[in-house]
């Protein structure tokens, strides 16, 4: 059972979270705005500025992607999963 205490705690606990999550947000979208400014100083026009700055962000989340996949896949044949070992072999 969880007492009252307890609920409010994990409420300000999730309050706090997403304060976090959303101040994250607002530096990501800061230094978008920056990186898309230098950019189109750099290569003459803003939409080919816009344009670099969101391949380079998948980018990064596909190689972010990659590597988890890559990690599963690794930790998983260390295990013994019978499908990853015959596909090591």
């Amino acid at each position: 059972m969880t007492t009252h205490a307890g609920q409010a705690s994990k409420r300000s606990m999730l309050f706090f979270l997403c304060v976090i999550f959303v101040l994250s947000g607002a530096a990501g979208l800061v230094y978008e705005s920056i990186w898309t400014r230098y950019l189109g100083l750099f290569v003459g026009h803003g939409a080919y500025a816009q344009v670099l700055v969101l391949v380079i962000f998948l980018g990064g989340m596909s190689n972010d992607v990659r590597g988890q996949l890559l990690t599963a896949w690794i930790v998983a044949a260390e295990r013994g999963s019978p499908t990853l070992r015959s596909s090591t072999r």
